[in-house]
Protein backbone atom coordinates (compact mmCIF):
# COMPACT_ATOMS: atom_id res chain seq x y z
CA UNK A 1 0.00 0.00 0.00
CA UNK A 2 1.26 3.29 -0.86
CA UNK A 3 2.94 5.84 1.80
CA UNK A 4 1.38 8.64 2.61
CA UNK A 5 4.14 10.65 3.70
CA UNK A 6 5.23 9.42 -0.06
CA UNK A 7 3.01 12.47 -1.83
CA UNK A 8 4.79 15.26 0.09
CA UNK A 9 2.26 17.16 0.40
CA UNK A 10 2.43 17.89 3.82
CA UNK A 11 6.15 19.37 3.66
CA UNK A 12 4.78 21.87 1.50
CA UNK A 13 4.77 25.68 3.41
CA UNK A 14 0.95 26.33 3.67
CA UNK A 15 0.98 22.74 5.00
CA UNK A 16 3.08 23.09 7.88
CA UNK A 17 1.95 26.54 8.79
CA UNK A 18 -1.49 24.77 9.44
CA UNK A 19 0.07 21.74 11.19
CA UNK A 20 2.18 24.40 13.13
CA UNK A 21 -1.35 26.17 14.05
CA UNK A 22 -3.16 23.26 14.92
CA UNK A 23 -0.98 21.42 16.94
CA UNK A 24 -0.31 24.57 19.05
CA UNK A 25 -3.99 24.54 19.46
CA UNK A 26 -4.51 21.47 20.55
CA UNK A 27 -1.58 21.58 22.83
CA UNK A 28 -3.18 24.70 24.93
CA UNK A 29 -6.51 24.52 24.10
CA UNK A 30 -7.73 21.31 23.49
CA UNK A 31 -10.72 19.52 25.73
CA UNK A 32 -10.46 16.24 26.81
CA UNK A 33 -13.39 16.09 26.74
CA UNK A 34 -13.73 17.73 23.21
CA UNK A 35 -16.42 15.26 21.04
CA UNK A 36 -13.98 15.57 18.03
CA UNK A 37 -10.80 14.56 20.04
CA UNK A 38 -9.74 11.29 19.31
CA UNK A 39 -10.45 12.04 15.64
CA UNK A 40 -8.89 15.51 15.21
CA UNK A 41 -5.94 14.40 17.04
CA UNK A 42 -5.76 11.50 14.95
CA UNK A 43 -5.90 13.48 11.65
CA UNK A 44 -3.25 15.56 13.03
CA UNK A 45 -0.83 13.13 14.35
CA UNK A 46 -1.63 11.49 10.95
CA UNK A 47 -0.59 14.86 8.94
CA UNK A 48 2.60 15.45 10.98
CA UNK A 49 3.86 11.88 11.15
CA UNK A 50 3.43 12.41 6.89
CA UNK A 51 5.37 15.62 7.29
CA UNK A 52 8.04 13.94 9.21
CA UNK A 53 7.70 16.14 12.50
CA UNK A 54 8.09 13.08 14.96
CA UNK A 55 8.61 14.79 18.12
CA UNK A 56 5.20 16.93 17.28
CA UNK A 57 3.83 13.44 16.15
CA UNK A 58 4.87 11.96 19.61
CA UNK A 59 3.31 14.15 21.28
CA UNK A 60 0.05 13.79 19.57
CA UNK A 61 0.35 9.99 19.98
CA UNK A 62 1.18 10.24 23.75
CA UNK A 63 -2.33 12.28 23.70
CA UNK A 64 -3.97 9.26 21.26
CA UNK A 65 -3.28 6.90 23.37
CA UNK A 66 -4.23 3.88 21.86
CA UNK A 67 -7.62 5.25 20.44
CA UNK A 68 -6.98 4.87 16.54
CA UNK A 69 -9.54 6.12 14.38
CA UNK A 70 -10.03 4.62 11.16
CA UNK A 71 -9.52 7.86 8.99
CA UNK A 72 -6.93 8.78 8.61
CA UNK A 73 -5.04 5.80 8.97
CA UNK A 74 -6.73 4.06 6.31
CA UNK A 75 -5.75 6.33 3.53
CA UNK A 76 -4.86 5.16 1.10
CA UNK A 77 -6.45 1.87 1.15
CA UNK A 78 -4.30 0.92 4.00
CA UNK A 79 -4.98 -1.33 7.31
CA UNK A 80 -5.94 0.96 9.78
CA UNK A 81 -4.88 -0.44 12.51
CA UNK A 82 -1.56 -1.45 11.28
CA UNK A 83 -0.92 2.25 9.51
CA UNK A 84 -1.01 3.71 13.07
CA UNK A 85 0.52 0.99 15.01
CA UNK A 86 3.49 1.35 13.18
CA UNK A 87 3.46 5.15 12.88
CA UNK A 88 3.36 4.80 16.27
CA UNK A 89 5.83 2.60 17.08
CA UNK A 90 8.26 4.99 14.75
CA UNK A 91 7.96 8.03 16.83
CA UNK A 92 7.58 5.93 20.08
CA UNK A 93 9.52 3.33 19.70
CA UNK A 94 7.40 0.74 20.78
Amino acid sequence: HADPAAAGHWTEPSALRALGAAFDWWLEWGIEEHPRRHIDLNHLAHATFGAGRYAEAAALFQRIGRHATPAPWSYPDRDPCEAFRAARERVLGG
